[in-house]
């Protein structure tokens, strides 16, 4: 979820909760700004100005006015230079960022409330962002302290085998992103799609797992697939929706020709609105794939994967319960085949090929029906779409 400044939190939640869309914002709790080097090379490209002011207020290296002083930062004045070393990564800088002091009483005190005001504007949750540099223990403090401390938190938490620091060490404040997960799904869409019928397996419980098929790091740095893959990155989110593992989040973002590509036209003072249907943003979630699919995963919510079935490589097929049913393509030639289907007899509209249910597909007393699926493509039908 994109950053939403707190003045345009309360019209953004108007907008989305009638559709139930749900505001989490994305917050770096920890990291305050760095001024030792001049200009700051921002996550998705550019460099931000590092001075004595930001917003009105004037700030130095341990001087937050009102806020923070040279108490309430970690004794570490360095940057990270050894990620295999649990105390330098939740302790020292990242890339100059000044690391509060989280084990604080008046710093954990001064989060939460921060976090309640967040909530009092409408918030649903949070995604905490870079929690692996947090102790576990310090964020379990810091939202004990909230009014509601059951709100929604899942953790960013990039784990790897050999590190320090494991996503399964927050769960204790919130849920966890699992980046195996994308991983698994690049390399399997890369190889053959027959093993994602095991791709839980060895990962993050479901119920406390975030999955994706890419985030904003991941499409960049080479870790996911993105979309730059086609009809195979539909695909692979087609199957993120369908599966019933972990909680899904669909990325939307906008097309880059490098990796430090900034969003188009933004300057150093500002980002204009994404613009829908023209320009360089994905709109992922405008979709005909995705919006289908979305209301699949929704119509099949708390059922069992029935009637798996592949053909040793790249195309396979699934129910879900008998509420819903799954075809995948994941080869350079359209497939014609029957298919037997968990669902009641009836005609169902493909979810996947049209918005407007003008592609039905028409399952018979026995279960079975017959189409055809493209090249790299798919077809959904559930129970909540008929034609």
């Amino acid at each position: 979820m994109d950053v939403v400044p707190a003045r345009q939190l309360p019209d953004r939640v108007q907008a989305g909760h009638p559709r139930r869309v749900r505001e989490h914002g994305r917050r770096l709790r920890r990291r305050r700004c760095g001024r030792d080097r001049g200009r700051r090379r921002e996550p998705h490209g550019g460099r931000r100005p590092v001075g004595d002011r930001r917003g009105g207020n004037p700030y130095s290296d341990d001087n937050f006015t009102g806020t923070y002083g040279y108490q309430d930062f970690n004794d570490c004045r360095t940057d990270i230079s050894d990620y295999t070393n649990r105390y330098q990564v939740q302790n020292c800088r990242l890339v100059a960022l000044q690391d509060l002091r989280t084990g604080s009483d008046y710093v954990r005190g001064r989060l939460a409330a921060y976090f309640d005001d967040l909530v009092s504007l409408g918030a649903d949750g949070f995604r905490i962002d870079a929690s692996k540099h947090v102790p576990a223990s310090d964020l379990e403090a810091i939202k004990s302290r909230m009014r509601n401390p059951n709100v929604f938190w899942v953790h960013e938490v990039i784990g790897a085998a050999g590190e320090p620091v494991q996503p399964s060490e927050y769960l204790g404040s919130g849920d966890s992103h699992e980046f195996n997960y994308a991983r698994q799904l690049k390399h399997d869409f890369d190889g053959q799609i027959k093993n994602l019928r095991f791709i839980g397996d060895g990962k993050l419980q479901s119920g406390r797992a975030g999955v994706f098929v890419d985030n904003h790091d991941t499409e960049r740095n080479g870790e996911s697939m993105n979309y730059k893959w086609g009809a195979k990155y539909v695909l692979a989110n087609t199957f993120l929706l369908s599966w019933p593992y972990g909680s899904p989040t669909v990325y939307s973002g906008y097309e880059f020709s490098n990796n430090d590509a900034g969003a188009p036209g933004a300057t150093e003072t500002a980002v204009p609105d994404a613009t829908c249907g023209a320009g360089r943003w994905t709109c992922t979630q405008r979709w005909t794939e995705i919006r289908g699919m979305v209301g699949f995963h929704n119509a099949v919510a708390g059922t069992a994967v029935t009637n798996w079935w592949d053909d040793g490589g790249n195309l396979i097929t699934y129910g879900r319960g008998n509420r819903g049913y799954v075809v995948l393509n994941n080869t350079a030639s359209a497939v014609q085949r029957s298919f037997q289907t968990p669902l009641p007899a009836g005609t169902y509209c493909d979810v996947v090929a049209s918005s407007n249910c003008s592609v039905k597909r028409t399952v018979n007393a026995d279960g079975w029906f017959t189409a055809t699926v493209p090249a790299y493509g798919a077809l959904a039908i559930h129970v909540n779409a008929r034609g």
